[in-house]
């Protein structure tokens, strides 16, 4: 896409009326494919920094989707706009907005303060695992509608990708609920994340929250383990992206206790 880009911009060239309007083109070309080196940088780290954590699979699957969406759609914008294609060129533009936000998310980069607080009040689905699916699934389709041949492999990974993030939301939200049901008191509660509770240092990290769950009856897979700590989390401690990462999460009793003690839970 680049290359065509780049021809038609040489075959404008040729006409001295548009002289003017192809040397600015040039020039905005020049500082596009500056801004691609920048943003190939980024997505460099995001994908080195998701291959750090767990659950490794799912995670690097959605960076690399959400990369290849930036890639895919970036000079597509020139080119459909060079063309008069501003339909197209529209749809690439989200594709590639909606591919730095998966990139962001899911890739374990730290993010301001400013930002987070504006997906709490603006975007609070992605606070959920079956938002953060929905947004998959909308890429998905927007990716699809491009209907090149790598456009259909991407659009269908980043859809099914989102489907089963759907999937685990709502495994974990039953596994959570009898979970709850199960813990009568709050001295039950106590008595029961003590003896979790390996290390005695009050919280419990991934696998002392397995073991939790599994003296409950209820065995969670990795996958759950990240959406639970996502749910009950709520001040996001370590899981500032709203992300499947569980590596080094720790969750608070006090935490577990309002979540538990909360008349209407939120689906995860």
């Amino acid at each position: 896409m680049a290359t065509e880009a780049s021809a038609l911009i040489t075959k404008l060239g040729e006409d001295g009326s548009t002289k003017e309007v192809v040397e600015k083109a040039k020039a905005g070309f020049e500082k596009v494919k500056e801004a691609t080196k920048e943003t190939v940088d980024v997505i460099t780290k995001a994908v080195n920094r998701a291959k750090g954590d767990a659950p490794l699979s799912f995670r690097l699957m959605v960076v690399l989707g959400g990369t290849a969406m930036i890639v895919t759609n970036f000079f597509s914008i020139i080119g459909r706009f060079l063309t008069l294609n501003l339909t197209g060129a529209i749809i690439s533009f989200y594709c590639v907005i909606f591919g730095l936000v998966i990139v962001l998310l899911e890739s374990g980069t730290s993010m301001p303060e400013s930002v987070v607080s504006s997906i709490h009040e603006y975007a609070k689905f992605l606070e959920f695992t079956w938002g953060r699916g929905l947004l998959y699934i909308l890429s998905g389709t927007l990716q699809l509608s491009n209907w090149g041949p790598i456009d259909l492999i991407v659009g269908w990974l980043m859809t099914v990708l989102g489907v089963f993030a759907i999937i685990v939301g709502v495994s974990t939200a039953k596994k959570l609920k009898v979970l709850n049901a199960a813990i009568e008191t709050e001295e039950d509660l106590k008595k029961r994340w003590s003896e979790a509770d390996a290390d005695g240092d009050g919280s419990l990290d991934a696998k002392e929250l397995y073991d939790f769950a599994e003296k409950a009856g209820l065995k969670l897979s990795k996958y759950e383990i990240a959406t639970a700590f996502s749910t009950i989390d709520k001040n996001f401690d370590d899981l500032k992206c709203f992300s499947f990462r569980i590596a080094d999460s720790q969750l608070q009793f006090e935490e577990f206790y309002e979540w538990w003690n909360k008349d209407d839970r939120q689906i995860v």
